[in-house]
């Protein structure tokens, strides 16, 4: 199913790095080796709480990625 919010070991980590970039107030491509975006949700075995922050910061998806 590939990466996603939650995971049986209690992190998960999101690597974003491949995703577009906001510069300026616009938004840019991203430029491969430029720069490393990644996320850590720590939530243990708390789901619940993960799949919410990570609604946060994605927005709420219609399928889990």
């Amino acid at each position: 199913m590939g990466e996603g919010p939650i995971a049986r070991k209690g992190s998960a980590v999101i690597d974003d790095t491949a995703s577009m970039l906001f510069q300026d107030g616009l938004v840019a491509p991203s430029r491969p080796g430029h720069r490393i975006d990644g996320y850590l949700l720590g939530y243990g075995h708390a789901y619940k709480s993960s799949l919410k922050a990570f609604y946060r910061l994605s927005g709420k998806q219609p399928i889990l990625p």
